[in-house]
């Protein structure tokens, strides 16, 4: 494979070119090439097909040798492709430029990746918080239930007591089993507490959702139709309690705002780091109090998302710079300056932008503006996104194999489809592929994805080889949906995939809709 490509803006050059080179292009280690179009066009097609390569230009006239480098080739130069130590120049110079070039391209990754971490550690503080608090609703009212449970075991062992033994049951009896039963409470307590254990397990799914959403934007992720209020408060959930802990918020969500298409993960990165540098803003001046104000407004051609502070504003001299990279008038403890920069360029991508307003002294009002989409365009986002309908089971009871790592996972498949379903319980691959080709038959599968080897993904590979038909009733269950690997191993498939924690409505609905199949 070649090391090193040369553009030819002409036929004649690149023929030169060749000669000059001798056994380094015929050999492959150089790789001369005609442009074919334009110049940019075929810039642009070495790129997409080779990546940081070293990139050289031979033109004919100095003034196409510096369009090339505006257009961010590594060298060019104007040569007639006669002096071999002209060619030998370019050669080197592209060498050196690509790899400097490739080393800083890594770095900037690099930098990337650790101001998103930072911005991450900012909110794991608020993050355990809002986890906390649902978790101790749970864990309090899990402690009453083992006596108000054993309350109503001991009333009912009697009730079944005097069936057995054939009693009838007198007013000084029914008085005695109903104290038995007192500390259970009423159906409505009980009910209200199951609700409110409910409800926590939901908020603690949301946040560990609303987390991986922010973790895992990356560069592949497709545009969706995305609420937009919805995705203001999703977000709070984040940062919210960062901001709340100094500051009044503030929320004017306007009206008739329509959805927007945008990639979902990348939008909430960008909204998140607008907030936390607003936070950061506030932390920088005393003020009592303080205040942040979130304005969501829509015309014809834009979405508007203004975030208004109270903070010490950005000085005149900086409004032209504070999207500039590792630019920063923040204290060095609170992020390296990478966070606006990588948010415009991640509005620019979309076709929107990022902006900022400020008199100095007062306060700062960041705008994020989203393009609104065209009816069109957002039906075939709706379309793109729209989850199968809830089906309930087939009549008649059916067998499911669930294949999971964790004993407990397990556990929990049993108590909450064993009533309904044959279940078949499997640790690994390797052991579901062993009760199948011994004879156990399932109508779904359950499996897990994601682990190191052995998971939901080479099961699936062995059952199209070996039982075709059940192939396409797996649900997969997945620790990181939304991961490079997890798509990869997915790719081309059309089984539901579900993201842990899930609820049990989730889990019916998927093998509701695998029965359908």
């Amino acid at each position: 494979m070649a090391n090193l490509i040369l553009l030819a803006t002409s036929r004649d050059t690149a023929d030169a070119l060749t000669r000059s080179l001798g056994r380094r292009a015929t050999d492959g280690e150089i790789s001369v090439v005609s442009v074919e179009g334009t110049l940019v066009a075929a810039i642009e097609a070495v790129r997409e097909a080779h990546g940081s390569i070293p990139l050289g230009v031979a033109t004919r006239t100095r003034a196409e040798a510096v369009q090339a480098i505006e257009l961010g080739v590594d060298d060019a130069m104007a040569l007639d492709g006669t002096e071999i130590a002209d060619v030998n120049e370019l050669v080197d110079r592209a060498r050196v430029r690509g790899a400097r070039r490739a080393e800083t391209e890594r770095a900037k990754v690099a930098v990337a990746q650790a101001e998103k971490l930072a911005a991450l550690g900012t909110l794991v503080a608020g993050v355990a918080h809002e986890v906390n608090n649902p978790l101790t609703t749970i864990s309090l009212l899990l402690d009453i239930f083992p006596a108000q449970l054993m309350a109503a075991a001991d009333a009912m062992d009697e009730l079944f007591a005097a069936r057995d033994q054939g009693r009838s049951l007198g007013p000084d009896d029914v008085v005695r089993i109903a104290a038995l039963a007192r500390p259970f409470g009423t159906r409505e307590e009980a009910r209200e507490n199951l609700a409110e254990m409910r409800s926590a397990a939901r908020t603690i799914r949301e946040i560990v959702k609303d987390l991986r959403v922010f973790a895992h934007a990356d560069e592949s992720e497709s545009a969706q139709a995305v609420n937009v209020p919805a995705l203001i408060e999703q977000t709070l959930r984040l940062v919210g309690r960062d901001i709340l802990s100094i500051a009044i918020l503030e929320r004017d969500y306007g009206t008739d705002i329509p959805d927007i298409v945008v990639p979902h993960a990348r939008m909430t990165q960008v909204l998140t780091n607008v907030l936390i540098n607003t936070t950061h803003a506030l932390r920088e001046v005393a003020r009592d109090p303080h205040r942040v104000r979130i304005t969501l407004r829509a015309d014809d051609d834009m979405v508007a998302i203004s975030v208004a502070d109270t903070g010490p504003g950005v000085p005149p001299s900086a409004l032209e710079r504070i999207f500039d990279p590792f630019y920063t008038t923040k204290r060095a403890s609170l992020g390296t300056g990478l966070g606006l920069s990588i948010s415009r360029n991640l509005m620019r991508r979309m076709g929107g932008d990022l902006l900022v307003e400020s008199v100095f002294g007062e306060g700062a009002t960041f705008i994020i503006l989203v393009p609104r989409p065209s009816p069109e365009e957002l039906q075939a986002a709706r379309t793109r996104g729209r989850t199968p309908s809830s089906l309930r089971p087939s009549e008649g009871r059916r067998s499911v194999l669930a294949v999971d790592s964790s004993p407990s996972m397990l556990r929990a498949y049993a108590r909450v489809l064993g009533k309904r379903f044959d279940l078949i319980l499997a640790s690994d691959a390797q052991e579901a592929i062993e009760l199948l080709s011994s004879g156990s038959a399932a109508d779904v599968v359950i499996a897990e994805i994601g682990l190191a080897a052995l998971d939901g993904a080479h099961l699936h590979r062995w059952l199209v080889e070996h039982r075709r038909a059940l192939a396409t009733r797996v649900v997969f269950v997945a620790d990181e949906p939304d991961t490079a690997r997890t798509r990869r191993e997915l790719a081309g498939l059309s089984n539901t995939v579900l993201a842990k924690p899930m609820s049990a409505d989730a889990l019916d609905a998927a093998i509701a809709e695998a029965l359908a199949r």
